[in-house]
């Protein structure tokens, strides 16, 4: 969060560049889609940013715990068979990762309220399905995201 902001808001921004973009994100996502088949490659999506809470209340992911995940990641050491799904965001987590507080990985396990929890991933999830109205996709794709 940048120094001076006391309130952050959440921000859709197009391959994390909107503004610099010369081409329609659609490329850049069909590009991706095809070095994806291609080179038989998995996608990972790391949280970096918060945990336990919005801003003011949780706090930031340590970086130690980030590269244990980052390097998990690129010595093919994620388990893909002990994992459990987080149904309203619709994304697969790891039960595990070497090195890593198994409580980090679950978000829900990060809050300490619960109802807080599921209101704001409530909130996230409307947010990602209004954004994706800016576009025009297939039903396969957008079913694809949080629900």
């Amino acid at each position: 969060t940048e120094l001076g902001i006391k309130e952050p808001t959440a921000t859709f921004s197009p391959c994390f560049g909107g503004p610099f973009l010369t081409l329609h994100p659609f490329e850049y996502a069909n590009l991706l889609k095809e070095k994806m088949k291609k080179f038989c490659v998995s996608v990972y999506l790391v949280n970096t940013g918060w945990t336990g809470g919005g801003y003011g209340v949780g706090k930031r992911f340590s970086i130690p715990t980030t590269r244990s995940i980052i390097a998990a990641i690129q010595e093919n050491k994620i388990d893909h068979k002990n994992v459990e799904r987080l149904d309203k965001l619709n994304l697969v987590i790891p039960r595990s990762v070497d090195g890593v507080d198994e409580h980090l990985l679950n978000p829900r396990n990060t809050w300490e309220s619960q109802e807080a929890y599921n209101k704001e991933c409530e909130k996230l999830c409307e947010r990602f399905k209004e954004n994706f109205k800016k576009y025009s996709v297939e039903e396969k794709i957008s079913s694809a995201g949080p629900n």
